[in-house]
């Protein structure tokens, strides 16, 4: 099953803060958490390194390393490598 993707929202007092699903997670908190990142161009993935913060129910406030139209695996990621190619099945929404 290919990994799901989520919308990202702005949240918080922090303008430069968003949310994304806790799914999205492959390990770590705070500045240690990291997530997949898809290139829209070559469908490959990109485990990035970035900073969160609290949880709101299933989803957690990330405070930076997640640049701007990022598209993220929420869901598989645990099955992906560095360079795994995926593919977008669904409407995704970027950061804004």
């Amino acid at each position: 099953r290919k990994g799901k993707r989520a919308a990202i929202t702005f949240s918080g007092p922090n303008a430069n803060a968003v949310s994304i699903p806790v799914s999205a997670i492959l390990e770590g908190y705070g500045a240690q958490a990291s997530v997949f990142l898809v290139n829209a161009q070559t469908g490959a993935v990109e485990r990035r390194r970035l900073s969160v913060g609290k949880l709101s129910g299933d989803q957690i406030i990330v405070t930076g390393g997640l640049p701007a139209d990022s598209v993220i695996v929420t869901d598989g990621a645990a099955y992906l490598h560095d360079g795994a190619e995926v593919r977008i099945t669904e409407d995704v929404a970027a950061i804004q």
